[in-house]
């Protein structure tokens, strides 16, 4: 039986499939379907594949390396297998038919479910015309089948703007004539309430008439409640005063009035450098493979030094004896086994360090298992090489080792600040910095393109929590200046340390604080002494107390010029910016 492959692209349509399986001749056709491609977006589309194939008298069997569109096709009743390097390479050189002497079997792991058929169009006509249903006449449909879906878009916006159209102008023709007589027969309803008994009053209300009598009385409304609001907030007063301020200057021995904590942490880094020794090698590349195992549920053992070949050709010799798992079959769903193997390259030199690669297993070759058994690597290949090596000198080991060390010392202030919790300071000369522990990842003389050192240093510290000493020293404040106001912005307070103890946690502390006070204004006294005032008074009054520094007054409305009666309306406040 003559074979075709078809690679399935990922923008393909499902029409575009099928006119290629039937513009073929081939018996047996291969399609080759991605992971992302729309066909693989639904369980429908396999179902359609599986009906035209059926209709067609060809064998339709889907290759894929995923195993979601695997089983989306062994559940529509389609043969399923592992993408192969081998099909791939035909699709790729445009291979139209292949001559196979043997019908390979590729889902040789359960045989395919049977689904039901999908119902076709003349089916359901038939028994609907046995019911003696009338048959469904749709006017104005347009066939969709075999249209694009460009054309398929612009005969639902036609159908969309068509309805619209037609729904704007009934909208026009029936709802504004309702919504005007409404409005007129509410509007006569509420004037024959407003009437005198036993008068007859007749209003006849057209759309001008209608639309003066709103506006009329919206202004009406209008001045009623501007007229209530102005003449409720006549008048008022505010007063805005700037006090004297002057730096007021703290000091005393906070050690037995606060708590203090001990923090700890080991501050960490790593620097890396190139070797800059030499010497003669010849090393042979290593790497991980995982070896997965879709033939059948019995383990496969595979002997140390088993061969693995990549794609491009690279040979590779399993570390170790290692037995790969069974496969597992769920709901008819194939579920590969996989177990990870230690390789090493058939020889030394560079060009077995090569990437991620899919391998096969050549000893399996011209059996079935040879396309059941593959391997997969996902990382790259390291260590091959023939001729000099690099080795750690001397000289390469004390330069990192000097320059981590002071890294190590520059970072120890940051850890302190990001060590404590939010509000607590640690005092000058409340801290402790041990000395920098360095550890390689190679020693001298040893073989490596470059290496890496890792060093820590640990810290000690004992911190306050500010809020407590700015408290403290605010309760003196009050206690020695009783008629003055201390500013709650810009304390800054300066710590003086001794006998400092980190096993006990304790230390003997001063500090002192430098802070704004301002004079305590009574705003009540203020305002009961510019009660009627006018405001050429009352600036003579504020200018002439020794405690104001500059005041601003303000009037409303602006013919007002002297200060209310009523102490609500006057508003004296206390500007301390």
């Amino acid at each position: 039986m003559d074979s075709y492959i078809i690679q399935v692209q990922p923008r393909d349509e499902l029409t575009e499939i099928i006119d290629k399986i039937i513009n073929t001749k081939a018996g047996r056709v291969y399609l080759l379907i991605p992971e992302k491609s729309h066909i693989a977006e639904h369980l429908l589309n396999f179902r359609l594949l599986k009906r035209e194939a059926d209709t067609l008298g060809k064998e339709i069997i889907v290759v894929s390396e995923s195993a979601r569109v695997q089983s989306l096709a062994v559940k529509s009743s389609l043969q399923a297998h592992q993408e192969t390097p081998e099909l791939s390479e035909q699709a790729q050189k445009g291979s139209r038919s292949v001559r196979v002497s043997k019908s390979p079997r590729l889902a040789d792991i359960m045989p395919p479910r049977a689904e039901p058929a999908l119902p076709s169009r003349s089916d359901s006509e038939s028994r609907r015309a046995n019911r003696g249903e009338p048959k469904k006449v749709i006017p104005n449909k347009v066939p969709l089948r075999g249209m694009s879906s460009r054309d398929k878009g612009l005969v639902s916006r036609n159908n969309i703007a068509n309805f619209w159209n037609k729904r704007g102008e009934s909208d026009k023709k029936i709802l504004l004539p309702k919504i005007l007589s409404k409005t007129a027969a509410l509007i006569r309803s509420r004037s024959r309430l407003l009437s005198p008994p036993k008068l007859n009053i007749h209003l006849n209300f057209d759309k001008a008439s209608l639309l003066r009598t709103l506006l009329f009385s919206l202004i009406g409304i209008s001045a009623v409640v501007a007229a209530v609001t102005f003449y409720s907030i006549l008048p008022s007063a505010k007063v805005f005063i700037t006090p004297v301020t002057e730096d007021v200057t703290l000091e005393m021995d906070i050690s037995d009035s606060i708590d203090t904590q001990v923090f700890e942490k080991a501050v960490e880094d790593s620097k890396t450098a190139v070797a800059s020794g030499e010497r003669e090698v010849r090393d042979k590349a290593t790497g991980i493979i995982k070896v997965y195992n879709s033939y059948s549920s019995s383990p496969q053992t595979l002997v140390k030094t088993t061969r693995f070949i990549s794609e491009s050709g690279i040979l590779f010799r399993t570390t170790e004896t290692v037995v790969v798992p069974g496969a597992a079959v769920e709901e008819g769903e194939i579920i590969p086994s996989f177990a990870d193997v230690g390789v090493i390259a058939s020889e030394a030199g560079s060009e077995y360090n090569i990437g991620p690669s899919t391998f096969s297993i050549p000893g399996f070759k011209g059996t079935p298992k040879y396309l059941a058994f593959y391997g997969k690597s996902e990382s790259s290949f390291t260590g091959g090489k023939i001729g000099v090596d690099s080795v750690v000198t001397q000289d390469d080991y004390d330069n990192l080792k000097k320059n981590l060390t002071a890294e190590l010392e520059m970072k120890t202030a940051d850890a302190l600040s990001l060590l404590l919790p939010e509000g607590f300071v640690i005092p000058d000369g409340a801290s402790y910095i041990g000395k920098a522990e360095i550890v390689s990842s190679k020693n001298v003389a040893s073989s490596a393109e470059e290496f890496t050192m890792t060093g820590s240093i640990s810290i000690k510290a004992i911190a306050i929590k500010e809020a407590d000493v700015i408290n403290s020293m605010r309760s003196e404040f009050e206690s020695e200046f009783p008629d003055k106001k201390i500013l709650t912005n810009g304390e800054k307070v300066t710590y003086t340390v001794s006998n400092v103890n980190f096993e006990k946690g304790t230390l003997k502390l001063k500090a002192s604080m430098i802070q704004k006070a301002i004079p305590d204004i009574n705003i009540e006294e203020i305002k009961e002494n510019l009660v009627g005032k006018r405001e050429d008074v009352v600036r003579s009054f504020l200018a002439s107390n020794p405690d104001i520094k500059e005041a601003k007054i303000t009037f409303w409305p602006f013919w007002v010029n002297k200060i209310p009666e009523d102490l609500s309306r006057v508003e004296v406040t206390i500007l301390t910016f």
